[in-house]
């Protein structure tokens, strides 16, 4: 497949999850990024915060650990 493609995307991190749609978007020139990178991003989590001088996070549920 390699030297098919002329490349090395079947070695590439991603390129065999999710049933081969990692290949796919590979082939189709997508690249590959840290999800939460890419979250914090869309969101413009860095302007949100620039202003503040508290932030508050949360776990998202209590349970007998909290």
């Amino acid at each position: 497949m390699a030297t098919r493609l002329g490349s090395d995307l079947p070695g590439r991190p991603g390129a065999g999850a999710a049933g081969g749609v990692g290949f796919a978007a590979l082939v189709l020139g997508a690249r590959r990024e840290p999800g939460i990178e890419v979250l914090l991003s869309e969101l413009g989590l860095d302007a949100a915060l620039a202003g503040g001088s508290l932030v508050v996070v949360g776990e998202g549920c209590l349970d007998a650990v909290s």
